[in-house]
């Protein structure tokens, strides 16, 4: 998933100055985590490197390797659009608040997802 030259920029840009604490505000992904993926001790999912690619204004697919190179399953992308009150205030800080939290609501969806029975 994660090539050497793709993993190459993957650290060079998690060592940028301040990139942590952005993907992080951005994404809920923890400083701990992404000090442990840029150090190599953890190797992201494709949805991480999408996040991260995304949080720091790249295409989401920046460090991916190219289709042509690897083999991919079929993916399949679930967006859910949420219709907010118009009497909430949304400021800078309430909005990662609520990035964090649909990040998690994700993650715990996709387990729910990978733990459904196979169909018969």
């Amino acid at each position: 998933m994660l090539d050497i030259k793709k993993h190459s920029d993957l650290e060079f840009a998690l060592s940028q100055w301040g990139a942590k604490k952005r993907i992080s505000e951005k994404t809920g992904l923890s400083d701990k985590t992404l000090l442990a993926i840029q150090r190599g001790a953890r190797k992201p999912n494709e949805s991480t490197l999408r996040l991260i690619a995304s949080a720091l204004g790249l295409s989401e697919d920046y460090f991916l390797e190219s289709q042509a190179e690897t083999k991919l399953t079929k993916r399949r992308r679930l967006v859910v659009e949420l219709d907010l009150p118009e009497n909430v205030e949304i400021d800078d800080e309430r909005l990662n608040l609520i990035r964090k939290t649909m990040v998690e609501a994700g993650r715990g969806i996709i387990k729910f997802i990978q733990d459904l029975p196979a169909k018969s």
